[in-house]
């Protein structure tokens, strides 16, 4: 495990230096390369790591052989999708180990993902910290082709939080053509965009219980008559503990507290708001189905963002801090200045209170994960360097 520590370590410590204290674009830049860089190299050089581990390498083999056509000819959206296909063609003329095929998948999956946080999160270490403890870099070792269709889904994140329905439908499409379970992100669309209301929430609630009661039904319908190859399989009939609910559960309820000051500051903290409960909604489904988490994770990424950025509405209105600057320079009365300082001060205590609860909560699903085997078969690590 210490691995894994070390990773952990790395992302809190160095925070401080490079995200807190005078931040800066190179610090930030810094930031990422060493921390996903990290992350980069116990993905690639790992052994046995993951439940698919040797999946991806059988695939990749197997791919080396036929044309591109006819092996998209002979799978297509019924088995292992066309992009994926191309990728192991294309990797196939300069690859010839796993660990350089894993590098090439990771660099994939985490270049994209860092150049969202970098480019859309409002603290950096917390949208690292948070894409680790909530589990996408443990499924990143084992959801390869869901992982590069999440990345590309990351991607288009311009697209859509600025409704650009077409290009983000083409993003859509990319994605899917990686694994379709991307297809989700379609109606998400649509429907992220609409005004949060407590009634509409209490709708989707009630929609999602009728859909749990059911999916049993639900699921037996669909792999008798569409998806036969699931039958009776694990990953369908059983799921996770609904232990796993309690970080989603909290991470929304933190979202739906903080929505009305959220939303004075942040343009897009409605569409965050919807993502994050919609990916709840997903985690419920998760404890009846397994399966299921690989649709949920479309939304839950965004989950990164979207939670950093609530809790920077706890900290003072930059109209306060302006106030403060201006009654300094123009040398208002003592008492004056001392107000506004109290009053930055007070908020930026509730602010590091909720960081500080933050780290502890999904550190404890961290281990919790790590320690029940809850986490994509990734847990003892192993590296190619320990043979």
């Amino acid at each position: 495990m210490l691995a894994y520590y070390i990773n952990l370590t790395l992302i809190l410590g160095l925070a401080f230096p490079l995200c807190i204290i005078k931040p800066a674009k190179w610090k930030s830049i810094l930031y990422l390369c060493v921390t996903f860089g990290y992350m980069w190299f116990l993905a690639s050089f790992r052994h046995n790591v993951g439940f698919d581990y040797q999946i991806y390498i059988d695939i990749f083999e197997s791919h080396r052989g036929a044309p591109l056509l006819a092996e998209i000819a002979s799978n297509g959206f019924e088995g292992i999708e066309p992009g994926f296909i191309a990728l192991n063609k294309l990797m196939a003329l300069f690859v010839h180990s796993p660990a350089a095929m894993y590098g090439i998948y990771s660099f994939l999956i985490f270049a994209p993902v860092a150049w969202f946080i970098y480019r859309h999160c409002k603290d950096i270490w917390q949208a690292a910290w948070l894409y680790v403890t909530l589990a996408f870099f443990y499924s990143s070792m084992n959801f390869i082709r869901q992982g590069l269709a999440c990345s590309v889904i990351v991607l288009g994140y311009g697209f859509l939080k600025n409704k650009k329905t077409v290009p983000f439908i083409l993003v859509v499409l990319l994605a899917a053509c990686f694994h379709k379970t991307a297809l989700i992100m379609v109606p998400v669309y649509f429907l992220c965009h609409l005004r949060f209301t407590w009634k509409r929430g209490a709708v989707y609630g009630g929609i999602t219980l009728l859909l749990y009661i059911t999916s049993p039904f639900i699921v037996d319908f669909v792999t008798d008559y569409i998806f036969t190859g699931y039958k009776g399989t694990i990953w369908l009939e059983s799921g996770l503990s609904v232990l796993f609910l309690f970080v989603p559960a909290v991470l929304l309820t933190a979202c739906l507290a903080l929505k009305t000051r959220w939303g004075r500051h942040e343009p897009d903290a409605n569409m965050l708001l919807n993502l994050t409960m919609f990916s709840f909604f997903c985690w419920v489904f998760i404890t009846n189905h397994f399966i299921l988490e690989r649709f949920g994770m479309y939304m839950y990424i965004f989950a990164i963002a979207a939670v950093p950025s609530a809790l920077l509405s706890l900290k003072a209105s930059p109209e306060v801090y302006e106030k403060y600057a201006q009654a300094k320079a123009s040398k208002k009365p003592p008492k004056e200045i001392a107000l506004y300082k109290q009053d930055i001060l007070e908020h930026n205590k509730y602010y590091w209170s909720a960081v500080a609860a933050l780290i502890i909560i999904t550190l404890c699903y961290n281990e919790f994960g790590m320690h029940t085997g809850g986490f994509h078969g990734v847990f003892p690590y192993s590296s190619i360097f320990n043979l």
